[in-house]
């Protein structure tokens, strides 16, 4: 099974509506602790003014910023030695990695007219592949099924063939009995 993801954003609605900015941030998270960082410092940052700063915004595997596209294989998050694994692609519309990176950053406030905002697009694609054991199986199974088939079939018939000599042993031996009487 392979799947990717690919986030983009979608450039000609930008400049169809007028908008400047078409780059955007994403962040990946593969763990909560990071992710509730994030939560905080960003919920610190709009209502508190406070910077604060947390460990994975210096790590270019989670934070991907003022990006036009990424595009993201299974290769990048699925490995062999654990059957699973969350992530949180988290797109942000906030100043936060600019409000910690920036010394002199002040906020801005949001315009109600939606000049800054940016369409993303995310294109998921799913493919399976079979492996030579699936293969193998469902040629058995296939050929279990023809076989059952065949005998139901046969059952038929000889269901038919018993009926049609019952009936006919029945008529004689009806035949038989008026001789009788």
């Amino acid at each position: 099974m392979t799947v990717d993801f690919g986030f983009s954003s979608d450039v000609q609605k930008n400049l169809n509506n007028m908008k400047s900015g078409i780059t955007f941030d994403l962040m990946v998270f593969d763990n909560n602790k990071d992710y509730l960082c994030y939560v905080e410092a960003v919920h610190q940052l709009q209502h508190q003014n406070i910077k604060r700063p947390c460990d994975f915004i210096y790590k270019k595997s989670i934070l991907k910023d003022s990006i036009y596209a990424l595009n993201l294989t299974d290769e990048q998050f699925l490995t062999s030695t654990s059957k699973a694994k969350e992530y949180f692609f988290v797109i942000d519309n906030t100043d936060y990695p600019e409000a910690i990176f920036d010394e002199s950053w002040i906020p801005v406030p949001i315009p109600k007219d939606g000049s800054k905002d940016v369409y993303i697009t995310l294109d998921v694609k799913t493919t399976f592949t079979s492996n030579g054991k699936y293969f193998f199986w469902t040629w058995i199974f296939g050929l279990i099924l023809i076989a059952l088939g065949g005998l139901l079939f046969f059952s038929f018939v000889c269901y038919c063939r018993q009926s049609f000599v019952y009936n006919r042993y029945a008529k004689e031996r009806k035949q038989y009995k008026q001789q009788l009487l």
